[in-house]
């Protein structure tokens, strides 16, 4: 009988002796959440007559970087997030269902690019020049933000001072 239980056990035992003896496991990626946040941004006031616009936001994530897949507001009936591409020599709209955010770097949403169409939104709700938004990302983090609403996008700052292109300082 002790014979038959050490025959048993026998199998079992090597499997953890290999395991022990095994070569350490590659390091883990992370687990946790990136940290996100919005550097910079806005919502355009919906055009005259009409309950549809569009937001622009700067989002940083760190490691290990993360995918915006919604926003919400109580402002409008629903947010989709929509990315800009040309087709032949028509530049058009398409809805997307996330939009990356490198660890460490930024994702900009701006406008001609990829961007927050909002829907149905109220003008009463819009009267306090803020419009609250709350973003979802892929990893089931949510960030709460509030942008102001401006007719036109926002100036350059004016202590930047112009952009150059080129090497030559222009």
């Amino acid at each position: 009988m002790l014979k038959r239980a050490l025959y048993a056990l026998a199998p079992l035992s090597v499997l953890t002796l290999a395991s022990a003896c095994s070569p350490a496991e590659e390091a883990q990626v992370s687990a946790e959440p990136a940290e996100y946040a919005v550097i910079e941004g806005w919502v355009r006031a919906p055009l005259g007559g009409r309950d549809v616009t569009a937001g622009f936001i700067t989002l940083t994530a760190g490691a290990p970087g993360g995918q915006l897949v919604a926003a919400t507001t109580e402002e409008a009936d629903a947010i989709e997030l929509h990315t800009m591409a040309m087709d032949g020599a028509v530049m058009r709209m398409r809805h997307v269902d996330a939009i990356d955010i490198p660890a460490g770097g930024a994702a900009s949403l701006a406008p001609g690019g990829d961007h927050l169409m909002i829907f149905g939104v109220n003008p009463a709700e819009l009267e306090d020049g803020e419009m609250s938004l709350t973003l979802e990302f892929a990893d089931g983090e949510t960030l709460a933000i509030t942008l102001p609403v401006r007719d036109t996008a926002p100036e350059l700052d004016p202590d930047m001072g112009a952009m150059s292109h080129g090497g030559d300082g222009r």
